[in-house]
């Protein structure tokens, strides 16, 4: 009776770390990411867009967006991450349904993933505005 005890409690350790390993699990688009658009609007004497390009990096954890902005600023030449205590947060979800929702500032930009990345839109002061995002 206690050797059948070692092997029914060997076997519920298996199916535990089985069960943890699979709660663990990766989304489908879950890893670092990057997103870039062209810039938009006027173009004034300093060679500088009213609306800047922007090139962004993020990391997706389990469908979950998590990346930082610089704060918007007059006529910058591009809009990058952000990382001292004036970044604006980067959230949003990037879901197995391949939805994507980025949210910065007062912007929402919504698209759809494929295999190999994603397009989303936004409108802002120059109008409607689109970016392309790409795994790292």
């Amino acid at each position: 009776m206690e050797h059948s005890f070692k092997i029914t409690g060997a076997a519920a350790l298996v199916v535990a770390t089985l069960s943890i390993g699979a709660a663990q699990a990766q989304g489908l688009h879950d890893g670092p990411w990057t997103l870039d658009a062209t810039a938009a609007g006027r173009f004034d004497s300093n060679q500088r867009y009213q609306c800047p390009p922007i090139h962004l990096t993020f990391t997706v954890t389990n469908g979950v967006v998590a990346g930082s902005i610089e704060r918007p600023q007059s006529y910058v030449r591009q809009v990058t991450n952000g990382y001292d205590s004036e970044a604006l947060p980067l959230t949003g979800t990037l879901g197995d349904d391949n939805k994507v929702v980025l949210k910065w500032d007062d912007h929402v930009a919504t698209g759809t993933a494929g295999r190999h990345g994603f397009e989303v839109s936004w409108w802002d002061e120059c109008g409607e505005r689109v970016a392309n995002g790409r795994p790292e």
